[in-house]
């Protein structure tokens, strides 16, 4: 064993040689073991079973348990058992373990589990790792002791420091469902490891569906694939299956139909079921074969037959694809409610989507959220987005925003991106949790580069609107157009919308030009101040300075060679606009407001404006109070027009006009499945 020395296998043997020839039983035995077990010599079965002998006739009580093992190898269960009996009275743990497994699997006599969990339960007080893996099983199924998958968990948590690797699987196994104890895929991912840094096959087909489905670790579908093959090395049927799912999906690797087709046949050869329905999957979609259905189906009726759970799934959809419906009928129905019963969570899922839709069964939402729930415990990330959507619409369950988030949370750590984008409009929203843009906008991201449209339209809806980063109108709209090339209706809906506001809507920047140019015209004296005569005309809201002409903004006093092309056209079309604001509006403004003046007719200079704006004057009194603030309105309205006549300057053949980004509030992708 290398405990204490270096190990050296070959001096093991001559030393129990030597120690044999003085009759030492336990020297014999161990001489047994060498050669039954090719230890630092040849195999030797007849020399083994003889040397074991001898160790009995000398009552040593390991020599039993050994010499039951040759017997039941040679399927002389009976006399196993009589061996595998005697040395569970001399005290043995592993005859006690021995003999136990005979009574739970009626060998050699009849099926008593109650004596079975006995036997175990002796074998593990005398410290046997073996027995508690055995006796953790017998409580969590609940076979010949009341079931109690707390205490399961407990006996396998110290067959686990015993370093039982069947223990370390089985415990693995608990923290990933959940089963008498709290979840937890991290430690299922960190059991699963010590398993697999044994060498065990299983342990390391484990940790690669840990990293193709995200279970406790970051998903990395390379490193899924270098571990299926580190099981298929060993020889493992269920590893060579997976590995040809890799070549089939490209999960790691780059898609190979022919690897695909050869390793899913030698996977079904060494007997693997998952192999079967993998020789269906490529007779369905003509995967390194020419597609065939019907043997598809038979495939799929083999591996279902014979246990796999998925397949019934899959038969399922071969059912209602053949039968040419596109819905689910009460044949396939019956196909996944018996894949649920054998565990499958794909199977749990589509059975709880068709009690929810009353497809093939009656509608119960009740009964949906049950196998809803059953497929998420197992890892089902449609199952979790699905509840998530329960939740927080309150279908079929009481209306639960923290849950609608914790599923969604969940279902996003698997990493579908419609459940990632799902889990941004939480955070966008303040459902279930904090409101959050930045990490809203972080996770459409993450969504979007993996192609969900719905995340493409959100992170435009984001950028279009200025939620939780800069205002960037062309980033928007190249999202909406990527989303839309994938088909999504809102992100269509949105592009239609921004192209009638850009004919209809003055840009930002102009929106702030008008608003001086409103400014000017509000400058008028009202009634009030016609009394007072001093007083300084009111002047309306603005945000720029009262003598801060509209032609000193930065971007009309840069030189022309400093801007670019786009810039030009973009000066020209707010120079033209504004023009046309001017003379319009502040005509009709003018003219409106100026008859409220009870002062001589003034006839208004700037003949390009058009404008002419009476006042009528009924008594001289009245005419020099009001004097002043008429020539102040005479004055700003000439250097409005003024200002025209520099805009005009401007326009130096206009033909082109800039599409700038409309100012409206898009609607986003939200809660879709």
């Amino acid at each position: 064993k290398g405990e204490g020395v270096i190990r050296d296998q070959d001096i093991a043997v001559r030393m129990f040689k030597e120690e044999s020839e003085d009759k030492n039983v336990a020297a014999l035995c161990g001489l047994g073991y060498c050669y039954h077990h090719g230890i630092g010599t040849k195999i030797n079965e007849k020399k083994a079973v003889r040397y074991y002998e001898k160790a009995a006739e000398g009552g040593h009580a390991a020599a039993f348990t050994y010499l039951g093992k040759c017997f039941l190898s040679a399927k002389d269960v009976k006399r196993a058992f009589l061996l595998f009996k005697r040395a569970a009275s001399m005290g043995d743990p592993t005859g006690k373990y021995y003999l136990a497994k005979c009574y739970y699997n009626g060998k050699g006599t009849a099926k008593d589990y109650g004596r079975a969990v006995e036997l175990y339960t002796e074998a593990a007080h005398l410290g046997d790792a073996e027995s508690f893996l055995r006796l953790g099983r017998c409580f969590m199924n609940g076979t010949g002791v009341a079931q109690d998958p707390e205490n399961a968990v407990r006996l396998f948590s110290k067959a686990v420091k015993l370093g039982s690797i069947g223990s370390m699987l089985a415990l693995g196994d608990c923290y990933e469902r959940g089963v008498g104890i709290r979840r937890d895929l991290s430690m299922a991912f960190t059991t699963y490891q010590l398993a697999a840094e044994r060498g065990d096959p299983r342990a390391m087909l484990r940790i690669g569906e840990c990293y193709e489905q995200a279970k406790g670790v970051e998903k990395d579908g390379e490193r899924a694939f270098e571990y299926y093959q580190k099981s298929k090395k060993v020889g493992l049927p269920d590893g060579i299956a997976k590995l040809a799912w890799c070549y089939a999906l490209g999960i790691g690797t780059e898609e190979d139909e022919k690897e695909a087709w050869k390793w899913f046949n030698r996977a079904m050869k060494k007997g693997s079921l998952e192999g079967v329905r993998g020789v269906g999957f490529c007779y369905e979609k003509g995967i390194g074969v020419e597609a065939n259905m019907r043997k598809a189906i038979a495939q799929y009726k083999k591996a279902a037959g014979n246990g796999n759970a998925a397949a019934y799934s899959d038969l399922a959809k071969c059912v209602v694809s053949s039968s040419g419906k596109s819905t689910y009928n009460q044949q396939a129905f019956g196909l996944f409610r018996q894949s649920a019963n054998l565990g499958d969570p794909v199977g749990n899922q589509k059975l709880g989507w068709c009690y929810m839709k009353g497809i093939g069964v009656d509608k119960d939402t009740t009964k949906g959220i049950k196998y809803y729930h059953r497929a998420a415990m197992l890892g089902d990330a449609m199952a979790m987005s699905s509840l998530a959507v329960c939740y927080a619409k309150g279908v079929g369950v009481d209306k639960n925003q923290k849950k609608a988030f914790e599923y969604f949370k969940k279902a996003a750590e698997i990493g579908n991106p419609t459940d990632i984008c799902n889990l941004g409009v939480c955070y966008k929203k303040g459902m279930g949790c904090e409101k959050d843009f930045k990490k809203a906008i972080e996770l459409y991201e993450k969504a979007a580069k993996m192609g969900d449209a719905a995340a493409l339209t959100n992170l435009g809806v984001c950028y279009f609107n200025g939620t939780g980063t800069p205002k960037d109108s062309a980033k928007a709209i190249s999202y909406w157009k990527e989303a839309a090339k994938l088909g999504n209706p809102t992100a269509k809906r949105n592009l239609d919308r921004s192209k009638k506001r850009n004919q209809n809507n003055r840009i930002p920047f102009l929106a702030q030009l008008s608003r001086v140019v409103k400014r000017d015209m509000n400058e008028v004296p009202s009634n009030e101040e016609l009394k007072n005569g001093d007083k300084q005309p009111t002047v309306y809201g603005s945000d720029w300075d009262l003598n801060t002409p509209v032609l000193e903004n930065p971007f009309f006093k840069r030189p022309i060679s400093e801007l670019s092309v786009r810039e030009q056209l973009k000066r020209k079309n707010l120079a033209m606009e504004a023009l046309e604001l001017t003379l319009d509006r502040v005509q009709r403004k003018f003219k409106r407001d100026i008859a409220a003046v009870n002062a001589e007719q003034i006839k208004m200079l700037g003949a390009t404006a058009g404008a002419k704006l009476t006042v009528s004057s009924s008594n001289t009194a009245t005419e020099s109070k009001s004097r002043p603030i008429v020539q102040r309105v005479e004055m700003r309205f000439l250097e409005l027009m003024n200002s025209c006549q520099q805009l005009l300057k401007l326009l130096a053949e206009p033909k082109k006009r800039f599409e700038a980004p409309p100012i409206v509030k898009m609607k986003p992708v939200v809660l879709k499945r």
